[in-house]
């Protein structure tokens, strides 16, 4: 039942790709002209696109991506994928030792619900101002290194977020 002055709670129309190649992704991303979203966790575009802040002509489901879920530690640092989800920081004990900082943050992001789903690239990628996850990032100084349709760009410290 809708009441007056009550926000519209009707998701716009959209198509939908789930590809199972990051190029693939990145080719449907690029044939929008920006009107294409990707879909990580759902936990940021999910309510924009609820209360029509958000109106994709196209929604690219990145969840057959396994190689995005990948967490890699090496002497330069850690890389996160953009498929991690907050949970995965937590229970991995090889992060424990490499940067506990970061794991010690992330027991501060949301609650365990939506640590179960929320993911590293959509937080990135939504940088809601509002959101725990962009501050952490800002406090721990992280590199985000977004894969931009078929180049890289290196985003350095506080100019991760707008």
């Amino acid at each position: 039942m809708q009441f007056e002055g009550d926000p519209i709670m009707k998701m716009p129309p959209f198509e939908y790709a789930c590809p199972t190649t990051l190029s693939e992704a990145v080719a449907l991303l690029a044939s929008r002209d920006g009107e294409a979203k990707a879909i990580a966790g759902g936990q940021s575009l999910m309510p924009m696109l609820a209360f029509r802040l958000a109106a994709p002509a196209l929604l690219v489901d990145l969840r057959k991506l396994a190689d995005l879920r990948q967490i890699k530690i090496s002497k330069s640092g850690v890389a996160l994928g953009a498929m991690v989800r907050w949970r995965d920081i937590e229970d991995d004990r090889r992060l424990r030792t490499a940067h506990p900082l970061l794991v010690a943050a992330i027991a501060h992001v949301a609650h365990y619900q939506i640590r179960n789903r929320g993911t590293v690239g959509g937080s990135i990628a939504h940088a809601d101002p509002a959101a725990d996850w962009p501050t952490a990032l800002t406090a721990l100084d992280v590199f985000p290194a977004p894969r931009r349709f078929f180049a890289r760009r290196m985003i350095f410290g506080n100019s991760a977020l707008p």
